[in-house]
C-alpha cells in the first residue's frame, strides 16, 4: 500500500472517531435534558376530588378545541340590562416608573360575593322568561373559551334541565383564584411550605390583583353609574362593579345570556378628553425574576414589548381570559397593572411598578386570541353537553393531560 492510501485510511478512521465523539456528546446531552425535563415535571392534583362513582360520560382533546372556528352571525349582543356603578381610574396611576414605584396597600374587607349564574336572581328571571337557554358568567365563558391555554387543573358544573343548560362555578372552589406562571416552561412547585408555590402564588396573585384594582381606582370623582344598584349586592358593597347581561344567538339552537363585568371608567384622551371609556383593570404579579425571566424593575421603561412577551408565556391563560372577558364585556379598554415584591423573598410586601393601557381589539390580536375560535370552542363544549340527559355533571381540566372530562353525579348535599 503506497503513502497515501494509508494517509488515507488514517484520515478516515480519525473522521469515523471524530463523528463517533460528536454523537456520544449529542446522546450525553440529550439524556442530561431528558432527565432534568422529567426530574421538573410536577404532578399537579385535579381542582376536585373525583369521587369512584362519577360516571365519565364525554371528554375532549385540546387538539381538537385548538381547531374550532365559527362566525357568529350576529356579531354584536343585545344588551338586556346594566346595573352598578364604577370608579373612574386614577390617571396618575398612569405614570407610575420603577423609579418613583408605588407602595400596595393591603385590602382589609373582603371581595364582594360573586354570586354563580345559578344563584344570579336577574339570571333566574331569564331563565323563567325563556330569554335564552344557556345561561353563565364572564369567568366560566372565557375558561371554556380559552380552555386549551390552561395547564392547571379546573372545574365547572353543568346543571342541564327541561332544554336549559346552566354553566356554573362551585360555590366552594378555587374558580376564582388567579394563576401564577402557570404556563411558564419551569413549572412551579406544588409545595404548601414554598413561599413560591403554586397555592402560595395563587393567593398571592389574587390578593393583589384586587388590591391593586382598589388603589387605583378614584374615591375624589362621583362614580360613574350605569344602572340600578346591584340586587344581589348589600347596601355596605361599595366596590367598583357593574354587570351587564347580555345575549348572543350563538347559532340556530343556541341562545346565550351572560353576566359580565366590568369594573372602572377611564377618560378618553384626543378628540373626546374626558368621556368615558369601559375599562377591566387587572394587575401582573412578578415573584421572583429569576424564576421568571425578566426583571420588571430593569426592563419595564425600556423594553416594555419583552416584558408583555415573557408574562404572555408565563401567563397565557390568566391573560387570555382577562381578555376574553373584556371583549364580551364590551370593555373598550385594558389597564393592566405591574406589580412586584418589594423583596423577592416576602410575599407580603409589593409595589406598583407600571401601568400600561391597551385597546381590548388590539391586544387581543396582539395576543392571538381569535374570536372566532372563542365562539367554536363554546360550540363544541355546548354541543357536547347536548347529548347529555337531564341532570348534573361536572367538567374537569386533567391536571396531567390536555383534556377536558366529562363527568356524571348524583346531587347531594354534601357533594363537594
Amino acid at each position: 500500500m503506497d503513502e497515501a492510501a494509508r494517509d488515507l485510511g488514517v484520515g478516515a478512521e480519525r473522521e469515523r472517531n471524530r463523528q463517533a465523539r460528536i454523537q456520544s456528546r449529542k446522546a450525553q446531552q440529550w439524556n442530561t435534558w431528558a432527565y432534568n425535563r422529567q426530574q421538573q415535571q410536577v404532578h399537579y392534583s385535579a381542582s376536585v376530588d373525583i369521587r369512584p362513582d362519577w360516571e365519565v360520560v364525554e371528554q375532549i382533546a385540546f387538539p381538537e378545541i385548538i381547531k374550532q372556528s365559527l362566525e357568529l352571525a350576529e356579531a354584536a349582543p343585545e344588551d338586556l340590562a346594566t346595573y352598578g356603578s364604577v370608579r373612574w381610574f386614577d390617571k396618575s396611576y398612569d405614570r407610575v416608573t420603577p423609579k418613583s414605584e408605588v407602595l400596595l396597600r393591603r385590602r382589609t374587607e373582603e371581595p364582594p360575593r360573586n354570586v354563580t349564574a345559578s344563584e344570579d336572581p336577574i339570571i333566574q328571571k331569564y331563565a323563567a322568561e325563556g330569554t335564552g337557554n344557556v345561561f353563565t358568567t364572564d369567568g366560566v365563558l372565557a375558561a371554556v373559551m380559552c380552555a386549551a391555554r390552561s395547564n392547571y387543573s379546573w372545574d365547572i358544573v353543568i346543571k342541564k334541565k327541561d332544554g336549559k343548560i346552566f354553566l356554573d362555578k362551585r360555590p366552594d372552589g378555587n374558580f376564582d383564584q388567579l394563576t401564577v406562571s402557570e404556563t411558564a416552561q419551569e413549572p412551579i412547585p406544588d409545595d404548601p411550605e414554598d413561599i413560591n408555590g403554586v397555592q402560595q402564588l395563587s393567593a398571592e396573585g389574587t390578593k393583589a390583583n384586587r388590591a391593586f384594582v382598589e388603589q387605583s381606582l378614584t374615591v375624589e370623582k362621583d362614580a360613574y353609574k350605569f344602572g340600578e344598584p346591584v340586587p344581589f349586592f348589600g347596601e355596605d358593597d361599595n366596590d367598583s362593579i357593574a354587570y351587564k347581561y347580555r345575549k348572543w344567538n350563538v347559532d340556530d339552537t343556541t341562545k346565550l345570556v351572560c353576566r359580565c363585568e366590568l369594573n372602572a371608567v377611564s377618560e378618553s384622551k384626543g378628540m373626546d378628553k374626558g368621556k368615558a371609556l369601559t375599562t377591566l383593570v387587572k394587575a401582573l404579579n412578578e415573584f421572583d425574576s429569576k424564576v421568571t425571566g425578566i426583571d420588571w424593575r430593569l426592563k419595564i421603561e425600556t423594553q416594555r414589548g419583552a416584558v408583555v412577551a415573557n408574562e404572555l408565556k408565563n401567563n397565557a391563560n390568566k391573560l387570555a381570559k382577562w381578555t376574553a372577558m373584556a371583549v364580551l364585556a364590551g370593555a373598550e379598554q385594558m389597564k393592566l397593572g405591574f406589580v412586584s415584591r418589594v423583596h423577592p423573598r416576602d410575599p407580603n410586601a409589593h409595589a406598583i411598578l407600571n401601568t400600561q393601557t391597551y385597546n381590548t381589539k388590539d391586544f387581543a390580536q396582539q395576543i392571538n386570541i381569535k374570536e372566532a375560535n372563542m365562539w367554536g370552542s363554546l360550540k363544541l363544549f355546548l354541543d357536547t353537553c347536548r347529548k347529555f340527559e337531564d341532570g348534573s355533571y361536572i367538567c374537569v381540566k386533567d391536571p396531567l393531560k390536555n383534556i377536558l372530562r366529562f363527568y356524571k353525579y348524583e346531587e347531594s348535599a354534601s357533594m363537594f
